[in-house]
């Protein structure tokens, strides 16, 4: 059959029977006789050729006027069209008309762990987005270890890391290398004299080892409370409650010292331990109230004591002092005189002289 094909500009002509492209034409004006499907496509598009038409078997034919794209299993593309970022592609074949559009494709290849360093910021997290690509990342004040099928694959310093989203495991562990705060409240204990208690117990640490903390142990912060848990009830167990009381800074540094060890053999550091507060039930309470009353009752009647014997000491002093110096003994008179005439109101003389009624009156008195 005689046809007149059209291709518009910036078009291609494809003729296709029975699966095989019969010929492909540019922009342009032809007679021909042709007995096949024709379809036109615009250049810079993708190749999208009807339903049964395989781009292999084609590919020979498609070579001057297409671009084409296959990728094996374990690869993977991105399409950039005039430098702008137009698709992802997986494991097939694919072609792009030529002529219009300026076409780059970035190959990939999955089986690699880590994604190339080249590659741009925004291709990476459109990547992340899509789900090829899992993004790991380590917080300021953190470390981690990422580990590949179950083994230590790399050590991570804070920052963001990105690795193919394949078929190996990968995993991300972290630890927080900053000091920190461990809370052991109210632990019940039995002293020596079978005195229960209760103690609020605070210690610092911090991760010095990463993987020692995170490979050895399951769970380090819960292994370094309960270090101190027992370190804690073993030495309240050989006190009584009056030495637990008098030596409490004594006793934290004793905890201290007895688990530094055992906390480096788990990669942490021991920075401080400090005992908070030391609680006793309410009847133990009242009897070490009524003995601190008792006590200072003692203690101020001895002082009382003393005060008095001192008192009486001076005293004994005094008056053998005046005994054996009559001048004194008469100072001491006109002393406690001046004492009763300040306590004095008036005084009245009746007849004589006044001088001699005051004399009378101070030798009197």
């Amino acid at each position: 059959m005689l046809q007149l094909i059209f291709t518009p500009e910036a078009q291609l002509t494809v003729a296709t029977k029975n699966g095989i492209i019969q010929n492909i034409w540019t922009a342009g004006k032809r007679w021909k006789w042709i007995n096949a499907q024709l379809q036109n496509y615009h250049l810079g598009s993708k190749v999208d050729l009807p339903k049964g038409i395989d781009l292999r078997v084609n590919a020979e034919k498609l070579k001057d006027y297409a671009e084409l794209v296959e990728l094996k299993q374990g690869e993977l593309a991105i399409v950039m069209l005039n430098g702008v970022f137009s698709e992802i592609l997986i494991p097939g074949i694919y072609a792009y008309w030529k002529g219009v559009n300026a076409i780059e494709v970035l190959r990939f290849s999955t089986d690699e762990l880590e994604l190339p360093a080249h590659l741009k910021e925004n291709l990476r997290a459109i990547l992340c987005t899509r789900g090829f690509v899992r993004m790991f990342k380590v917080e300021q004040g953190e470390k981690g270890l990422v580990l590949l099928n179950g083994a230590l694959f790399k050590a991570l310093e804070p920052g963001e890391y990105f690795y193919w989203n394949n078929s190996q495991s990968m995993k991300l562990l972290k630890a927080n290398v900053k000091r920190q705060t461990i809370e052991l409240n109210g632990q019940e204990l039995l002293t020596k004299d079978k005195a229960t208690l209760r103690i609020n117990l605070l210690a610092e640490m911090r991760v010095q080892n990463v993987e020692e903390a995170l490979l050895a142990n399951s769970d380090y912060e819960k292994q370094a409370y309960y270090l101190l848990a027992l370190a804690l009830r073993s030495y309240v167990a050989e006190l009584s409650l009056d030495e637990l009381l008098s030596r409490k800074i004594e006793l934290a540094e004793q905890i201290a010292g007895s688990t530094q060890a055992k906390f480096q053999a788990i990669g942490l550091e021991l920075l401080e331990v400090g005992i908070r507060d030391i609680i006793l039930p309410g009847e133990m309470r009242e009897i070490m109230n009524q003995v601190l009353v008792a006590e200072k009752k003692a203690q101020a009647n001895l002082i009382t004591r003393r005060e008095e014997t001192a008192s009486t000491r001076s005293l004994m002093n005094t008056a053998k002092l005046m005994e054996n110096n009559p001048m004194l003994w008469k100072l001491k008179e006109m002393e406690y005189l001046e004492k009763v005439v300040e306590k004095v109101n008036t005084i009245n003389i009746n007849g004589g002289e006044v001088g001699t009624k005051l004399r009378e009156i101070f030798s009197s008195a």
